[in-house]
């Protein structure tokens, strides 16, 4: 009787007893839980090494985000599945993967963002971690909520998208748009920070709705 996959890390179970065939299996499993059994690697970003245990491979590589292992004078490769978590050590923080890249988890600590200078859209990542942006400018700002996504907010999860704060340290006004099909919530639809020194939070309500509170006008 064939194998069965046991859901999880795609572990293989259930071989008759005295079947033949089950070694590569098992090779394959005990791979898997070695690997990837509380997982801790160098780096996301770094290339990999040959000596370096348990990595992630970086962007630049053709299985860019997947678990990598150097076995048998040739690379193992397993693609993570969304919710799955690592310990950076390079960063010193976990990561989660979110089913198309690594992010860094939101702990206890804020992020805070170089300081922004000209109109731009906000990151996921800047949602991801629930980013402060210091914006001065002597010119007028737009900061862009990004168009609906296709993971909606989820309650609780280290995946969730976080409030993003915005700082007006210029002279520059500074106001918050929505790329098309999201739309912005607000008191008097009120998008702008008013003043030099005030500050507006953007919480993601859904992945296409977003509050705008603060001081603002």
């Amino acid at each position: 009787m064939p194998s069965k996959i046991v859901p999880g890390i795609g572990i293989s179970a259930e071989w008759d007893e005295g079947e033949n065939g089950w070694g590569p299996g098992m090779d394959e499993n005990l791979t898997r839980l070695s690997a990837l059994t509380q997982i801790s690697v160098p780096s996301v970003s770094s290339g990999l090494s040959n000596d370096g245990g348990v990595q992630i491979a970086p962007a630049s590589h053709s299985n860019a985000g997947q678990v990598a292992v150097r076995k048998d004078d040739g690379w193992w490769f397993y693609q993570p599945f969304s919710g799955m978590s690592a310990w950076v050590r390079d960063v010193s923080a976990w990561f989660v993967y979110d089913g198309s890249v690594w992010r860094r988890e939101a702990s206890a600590a804020y992020v805070i963002s170089p300081i922004v200078t000209a109109s731009r859209m906000l990151t996921e990542a800047e949602f991801s971690v629930g980013a402060t942006i210091e914006v001065s400018s002597a010119n007028d700002v737009t900061l862009t909520v990004p168009a609906p996504g296709t993971t909606p907010a989820q309650m609780g999860a280290s995946v969730a998208r976080r409030p993003v704060s915005v700082i007006r340290t210029g002279t520059g006004q500074v106001s918050v748009a929505a790329a098309a099909g999201s739309t912005l919530l607000g008191a008097e639809n009120a998008f702008s920070a008013r003043e030099v020194g005030s500050a507006m939070v953007i919480v993601p309500l859904s992945g296409d709705r977003y509050l705008i509170g603060g001081d603002v006008a």
